[in-house]
């Protein structure tokens, strides 16, 4: 915002396009999380995450700036690794241990990693500013209960909810785990239960409602009330007119990268 002195999006052209016959033009431009998504890392860090991304970005020659803190030292070694791949499991490795979510994005030409669900300040209501909304609820992604397996494929242990399994019926998978492991806590992450989804069109566009962050929504049409999670965003102008629209999701979720590279 020109304003504000502030910066909504900044990248590189990779594509420009010309139509014979008229006078438009299309450009094709991605922010730097496209070099972070393309590049290979080949080295070990030791660190906080927060230290060893901004490692990764220096030698990428990315710019960067805030980095959600975590105070929780890891060790990485990164063999061949995509640097996003890089940068999701030194996180994921402090997030399996504080419970939190985390995400990179790009925050005025620097990366960013934020603490995932973090309000927004956006607020979203039916005779404020919401042109629609609507709400969805699905079973294809079920997943109620998991047999655990020991090396030798005995069952050891059912992870399992019982709830879904009394309104759903059955949806299994199996999951083996080798000598002296323990994948309980991997099991119950497999449960899947009502895939709850919702979009909603707004304006005036609120450059504060992107991708990881959450917003607070109020539409009594739909019912839909309360804190939800921005999962896509997209801003547009057009004829002096600016809207967003939004994919939201009722869980908080993390894009995780296991730290064993398993």
């Amino acid at each position: 915002l020109l304003e504000q002195k502030k910066i909504l999006f900044g990248g590189i052209v990779f594509e420009i396009q010309k139509k014979s016959g008229t006078n438009s033009v299309s450009y094709l431009a991605y922010d730097l999380m496209f070099y972070i998504n393309q590049s290979d890392i080949n080295d070990n860090y030791q660190g906080l995450p927060e230290e060893i991304v901004s490692k990764i970005c220096e030698k990428l020659e990315i710019p960067y700036g805030k980095m959600a803190a975590t105070g929780i030292p890891v060790t990485m070694t990164f063999l061949g690794k995509r640097a996003y791949a890089a940068i999701m499991m030194a996180y994921t490795a402090a997030a399996r241990q504080n419970g939190k979510k985390y995400m990179p994005l790009m925050m005025e030409n620097q990366l960013c990693v934020i603490e995932k669900g973090t309000l927004s300040g956006v607020t979203i209501a039916g005779s404020y500013n919401l042109l629609s909304a609507s709400y969805q609820s699905s079973l294809q992604k079920l997943v109620n209960r998991v047999l655990l397996l020991d090396p030798n494929n005995n069952p050891i242990k059912t992870i399992e909810d019982a709830e879904s399994i009394k309104r759903y019926g059955v949806v299994q998978r199996v999951l083996k785990q080798g000598e002296n492991e323990d994948k309980t806590i991997e099991a119950e992450k497999l449960l899947k239960r009502t895939e709850q989804t919702a979009s909603v069109s707004g304006i005036p566009s609120d450059p504060r409602a992107i991708s990881g962050y959450s917003l607070l929504l109020r539409d009594p049409e739909t019912g839909l009330s309360g804190q939800f999670y921005i999962e896509s965003d997209t801003h547009s102008y057009k004829n002096g007119i600016s809207q967003m629209d939004l994919t939201l999701s009722f869980e908080l979720l993390m894009d995780e990268h296991n730290p064993e590279g398993e």
